[in-house]
């Protein structure tokens, strides 16, 4: 699977561009700030992007899990485009790259 990824100065994963062939690509960018929980904790904001445009939103602690909640959102709010095999395929990229920020 080919996709590139970029960081911000910290270190911290900031976007992953997936490139699609026939369909637009799938942009995925984490946002970080503090928790407003008071906690001194950093949220990471995710956009799941397909379309240059919609995109599921999501809010936790890693890249990770906002990548397991847009999958989710996906699944009950139909947010990514395509034929069902596309957006199945879809959410089987972002599974895959999940499993490697894993390592």
């Amino acid at each position: 699977m080919n996709y590139k990824t970029k960081t911000d100065n910290k270190g911290r994963l900031t976007e992953i561009h997936v490139p699609l062939e026939g369909q637009h690509d799938m942009v995925c960018t984490f946002n970080y700030s503090l928790s407003i929980m008071g906690d001194g904790t950093t949220a990471c904001h995710t956009r799941v992007c397909d379309d240059g445009c919609t995109a599921a939103l999501c809010c936790g602690n890693t890249p990770k899990q906002g990548l397991v909640e847009a999958i989710e959102t996906d699944s009950k709010h139909n947010v990514f485009h395509g034929t069902d095999e596309q957006k199945l395929a879809k959410r089987n990229i972002l599974r895959k790259i999940i499993c490697s920020l894993m390592d």
